[in-house]
């Protein structure tokens, strides 16, 4: 798996994908960093991350539906991890959908909260 930072001229094709994958979300955000995740040269995952605070970040991830389960490995884990705090986070609140993401940030010890899944990083 390569993640890759994706530049801004780029953004709206990258949308375009993740709209076409049936991810809930209306994408109208103002300030975020997104990231490719990619298997053989395929895009197979994106994750971004929003700002909802100068030190808290809003992790979005989605996959594209055959992939469910299988995209998201300790170097994805990793990769998330090191964008974050790049980024200067000290806390982390996950949107997904994909069950096996959420099993495995729970086996990493993330909280869950009404809003969703966090770790202070």
């Amino acid at each position: 798996m390569r993640l890759k930072l994706i530049p801004q001229p780029e953004h709206e094709t990258a949308w375009k994908t993740i709209k076409s994958w049936k991810y809930p979300c209306n994408m109208a955000f103002e300030n975020y960093v997104i990231v490719s995740v990619s298997d053989d040269d395929n895009i197979i995952a994106y994750f971004w991350f929003e700002f909802a605070s100068a030190e808290t970040l809003v992790l979005h991830a989605c996959c594209r539906p055959d992939h469910e389960g299988k995209w998201f490995t300790k170097r994805t884990y990793r990769g998330i991890m090191w964008t974050a705090e790049l980024l200067g986070a000290k806390t982390i609140f996950m949107v997904g959908k994909d069950k096996h993401l959420i099993d495995y940030v729970k086996r990493l010890g993330w909280q869950y909260d009404p809003i969703g899944w966090y770790i202070d990083v």
